[in-house]
């Protein structure tokens, strides 16, 4: 029998490398859920009308899916007009809401929860509804447009300044508003529309009317 030799002996068992367990990519998912970043109050409201209605506006918050409740209601009156939580984010218009004349008050709220109970306040924003009516004249005579007169009337004063500032501002003639006009246009100088260029026009045109 032979002697006990270590060297000799064959390494009967090897270790198996560890086999890494393999990894499963998530299959990715549509997020539905909206994302609101934080809470804000809503900012810059303001109203515009057409054809006797408004149209209510207002800074939206960062955030998808935003909810906002808005509220109107006569001044110095405790009783709502109008209500509706919306997720519109280009103005809004009441359906099937008359608005009598008046003064009236509305705020918007930025919605923490469906009910939209607490949430974002703004602060309160007012507009009045009227139908008092400046008639105007006739367009065909209206020697006077190139001065600043806006509605035709032979007169150049502040109902003209309303004519140009609200086609000014939307760049269509006014028919309605808070003071209904017969604005039949502001662009003075008949260049592309009404400009500051032509707020000048009426400023001085209403200058020559004071010194008269």
């Amino acid at each position: 029998m032979g002697s006990f030799n270590p060297t000799n002996m064959e390494v009967c068992c090897t270790a198996r490398p560890n086999t890494p367990t393999p990894t499963r990519t998530p299959t990715p998912t549509r997020n539905l859920t909206p994302t609101i970043v934080g809470g804000c109050a809503p900012t810059n409201l303001s109203v515009r009308f057409a054809n006797g209605t408004p149209t209510f506006d207002w800074t939206r918050c960062p955030g998808t899916g935003n909810r906002y409740k808005i509220e109107v209601g006569r001044a110095n009156s405790t009783t709502v007009h109008a209500s509706v939580i919306t997720t519109a984010t280009t103005p809004y218009t009441f359906s099937n809401t008359t608005w009598p004349n008046g003064s009236y008050q509305w705020v918007v709220t930025h919605c923490t929860n469906a009910d939209c109970v607490g949430g974002f306040r703004s602060p309160v924003s007012t507009f009045a509804m009227a139908t008092t009516t400046i008639t105007g004249g006739d367009p065909n005579r209206c020697t006077k447009k190139p001065q600043g007169d806006a509605n035709c009337d032979g007169i150049i004063d502040s109902a003209d300044y309303v004519c140009w500032r609200s086609q000014y501002l939307t760049g269509q003639i006014p028919t309605t508003g808070t003071v209904i006009q017969r604005c039949i246009s502001a662009d003075f100088n008949g260049n592309d529309g009404a400009n500051l260029l032509d707020f000048t026009i009426w400023i001085i045109g209403r200058g020559r009317v004071r010194d008269e």
